[in-house]
């Protein structure tokens, strides 16, 4: 893919790269004055990373960022949030989900490297229209989406971390960068209000499942709804809220409290941890009036918390040793005591050497799979 440097050298990205908008004071201070192109696409592999080919394409756009949804239907009253539905017509976005066709040659070289599922099987469009398009006729069909957007004032292009958007643009509907003022990667925003960037704000729900992809078209109606949301002062501090979490909780999977950590408490109930602190994000959140250093799952049945004093761990303990929650489990605390951590640490250090020694006798052979693993792919990037 492109990289941002590489395209603000070409001429014609440079002065729509030099329009770029990164805090949020910069959309207070246009977004009165401009209407807003969402875009999205999506991608997959064939080989590798760097070898992709453009599955989808989707656009929306929104007038103004300025109509908040006003929760009046049964579905934003029982859940407190708002509907994307009434977002989307409260606010008269519309919406295109462009599907490129994929030649049938092409179809059988994924086919013969990666099997029937090497196509991906998209979500249904929820919103607006859905389309399909070869890809020499993209650059057209988009500009054509472009002009039939009405408007007043400036056309801002918007997405959330866009360097895929970018590299699409560039290479297949170049023609369409002029109709554009200014452009605004929401992950920017994000930054701007928490002072860090996380996986909570951004819009799409990635696989589903089953096969089941995102959609490029609900996507970019999904980040019209994030910038009007990140425009929201009361969602700012949420978003912070939820920032903290994250740095607490860390990356996920079952791990042991750092050795260095000295004020630790493990958590544990009568068998599996209840839903509510059963992830290091729900352990944070759960436990966030507390300050937590850190949190984390050591197994499907013990949690840990670090703290950054003694005190504030004998806090903790005195107020959760014995807690029953609303699902009836009672949570048990207690000091993690560094025994425990030594000799968890001594169970790494010999299971690394064991790995090692294995490492090593596999040394002999792998060399011999390497040869074939040539033969095999320099076959079928010739077929």
């Amino acid at each position: 893919m492109a990289t941002y440097k590489q395209l603000q050298r070409e001429p014609a990205f440079r002065e729509l790269f030099s329009k770029r908008i990164t805090t949020l004071q910069d959309i207070y201070n246009i977004f009165k004055d401009s209407t807003f192109i969402a875009i999205d696409t999506e991608h997959f592999p064939i080989t590798s990373g760097k070898d992709r080919i453009l599955h989808q394409v989707g656009l929306a756009h929104i007038q103004s960022l300025t109509r908040y949804l006003s929760q009046t239907n049964d579905t934003s009253r029982s859940t407190g949030r708002p509907c994307f539905e009434d977002f989307y017509n409260e606010n008269k976005i519309r919406a295109l989900a462009l599907n490129i066709n994929i030649s049938q040659e092409k179809r059988e070289r994924i086919i013969r490297l990666k099997g029937e599922g090497g196509v991906p099987t998209r979500r249904r469009h929820r919103f607006g229209r859905e389309q399909q398009v070869d890809l020499e006729n993209l650059e057209e069909t988009v500009i054509e989406f472009i002009q039939s957007c009405e408007g007043k004032g400036s056309l801002v292009l918007m997405g959330f971390e866009m360097a895929a958007e970018w590299t699409y643009l560039s290479r297949n509907f170049s023609r369409a960068v002029p109709f554009f003022s200014a452009w605004v990667d929401l992950r920017d925003i994000g930054k701007d209000i928490s002072s860090s960037v996380g996986k909570d704000i951004q819009p799409g729900r990635g696989d589903l499942g089953g096969g089941i992809a995102d959609n490029a078209g609900d996507d970019a109606v999904a980040t019209c709804v994030l910038a009007s949301a990140l425009l929201d002062s009361e969602n700012h501090e949420k978003l912070r809220f939820r920032q903290e979490c994250s740095r607490i909780a860390g990356r996920k999977g079952y791990r042991v409290p750092d050795v260095r950590d000295r004020f630790t408490v493990s958590i544990c109930a009568q068998g599996a941890l209840p839903s509510t602190i059963n992830s290091g994000m729900n352990l944070a959140r759960q436990f966030f009036d507390y300050s937590p250093q850190s949190a984390g799952i050591m197994s499907e049945e013990i949690a840990y918390l670090t703290f950054r004093s003694q005190d504030q761990m004998d806090q903790f303990v005195a107020g959760i040793h014995g807690l029953v929650l609303p699902t009836g489990d009672i949570l048990s605390v207690q000091g993690y005591s560094r025994a425990n951590r030594s000799m968890e640490s001594e169970d790494d250090e010999r299971k690394e050497k064991r790995e090692l020694r294995q490492r090593k006798r596999l040394e002999g052979t792998a060399s011999e799979v390497e040869d074939l693993g040539n033969l095999f792919s320099s076959q079928f990037l010739s077929a």
